[in-house]
């Protein structure tokens, strides 16, 4: 088992090394206060079995935390999360703020805060390849999409670029609730702006610049859990294009066309419908 019976997470939360290891991230409320936690695992190469190693508590040991997310570059483990000033949000106007570290071997990296001390954010998402990584998120005091990226295998972050706005609230603030993904120097990023369709924010350099359009969904709107509740379907999407099909100079709609249906949503089934635009 690799987590306690109090634990959970909300996907975007396991990834696997270059040495072969597994990671995962999870929140849990067994212990006071609240905090979230990274595991690292040996898989058996017959059985496929995981022997998970001892938690490490990634988020403050005195704060409330919660909303972690994963990712692996090379051989170093990324893990944000927020935090929060009780197990529960029962005041939406207090501070949420997005932190990120890292764990290499057993040595935990300290946590580095890449919002605002007094903002909000919804759910901070990471993303790595090699060196590179990338956590998003939206502020939820002014609905800015937001990238914080790292060229230094999470030691430090670069200043916060912004992708778009989202007029969304989900009753906690503005949440977009993106989701991201990289290949190599490639970036995707997916966004709800409010308005009924799915933006996909895309970069070329590692993220040092984004282009962003719109791809339309029906129901995408008011049944956009298409992105919280979806997420391993959307990395599909994002990892097919990401990981070719920029260099065989395909659009990225392809990639969308090609996995036109997003299965199994907790709100029900919802097909996705895109526009064709590739050349």
């Amino acid at each position: 088992m690799a987590t306690g019976q109090y634990s959970w997470n909300y996907g975007s939360s396991f990834g696997k090394l270059a040495n072969g290891k597994v990671a995962l991230s999870y929140t849990s409320d067994a212990t006071t206060p609240q905090g979230t936690y990274v595991r690292t695992g040996t898989v058996d190469p017959f059985t496929k079995a995981v022997t998970w190693g001892k938690a490490k508590r990634t988020s403050q040991g005195t704060k409330f935390a919660d909303r972690t997310s994963l990712a692996a570059g090379g051989n170093t483990v990324h893990a944000s999360w927020i935090t929060q000033h009780r197990a529960t949000i029962s005041d939406i106007t207090q501070p949420r703020v997005a932190y990120v570290r890292t764990l290499v071997g057993s040595t935990l990296g300290a946590p580095i805060r890449l919002s605002s001390a007094t903002g909000r954010v919804d759910y901070p998402i990471v993303a790595a390849s090699g060196t590179n990584s990338y956590v998003t998120y939206t502020n939820a005091d002014t609905g800015k999409v937001v990238v914080r990226r790292s060229t230094d295998s999470g030691l430090s972050f670069l200043a916060a670029q912004t992708t778009g706005t989202t007029t969304r609230d989900d009753g906690e603030g503005k949440a977009a609730w993106p989701i991201n993904c990289v290949s190599g120097s490639n970036v995707a990023v997916v966004w709800l702006p409010g308005d009924g369709t799915i933006k996909l924010s895309l970069s070329e350099n590692s993220g040092a610049t984004f282009t962003t359009k719109s791809i339309n969904a029906v129901n995408a709107g008011d049944n956009d859990g298409l992105v919280r509740y979806c997420p391993q379907e959307h990395l599909r999407l994002l990892r097919l294009w990401v990981s070719g099909l920029v260099q065989r100079h395909s659009g990225p709609e392809r990639a969308w066309r090609r996995w036109n249906r997003c299965a199994a949503l907790r709100a029900g089934r919802l097909r996705l419908h895109v526009e064709d635009n590739a050349h």
